[in-house]
């Protein structure tokens, strides 16, 4: 368990059916794109979301992005944020946001599953 950080499993999304798998198996799966890392930000000192005006650096051997919450006027503390959209491997994680020390997750691993990856779920507590 690193310091800051509560890594679980999760499965997030709409529940749209289709069917994936090949042969005599059916499997029932979803049709959307699942996030491999989903990100909630909150305050270390307060324990309040500050999702708005972070972002993420996701980073693995040959690929890279940069993921935010929705910005604007409509953007929600309490919403998280994802990367890695169907993409298993190891990434490191860093989490910025003005006024806070980054945040370095290392060795996140996002699994594939039958249909989509399983979601690391990062809860990073930035400290100011």
């Amino acid at each position: 368990m690193l310091p800051g950080v509560r890594l679980s499993s999760a499965l997030c999304g709409l529940a749209l059916l289709s069917s994936c798998g090949g042969g005599d198996e059916s499997i029932s799966c979803t049709a959307e794109a699942r996030f491999g890392i989903s990100i909630h930000v909150s305050d270390a000192t307060t324990g309040n979301f500050i999702n708005c005006g972070s972002s993420a650096t996701i980073t693995t051997l040959g690929y890279s992005e940069v993921a935010h919450p929705f910005q604007g006027p409509g953007c929600r503390d309490q919403d998280g944020y994802g990367g890695a959209v169907e993409r298993p491997g190891v990434y490191t994680v860093v989490v910025s946001k003005p006024g806070y020390q980054d945040f370095t997750a290392n060795s996140v691993i996002v699994r594939p599953g039958e249909c989509h990856v399983t979601t690391a779920v990062l809860d990073v507590r930035l400290s100011p």
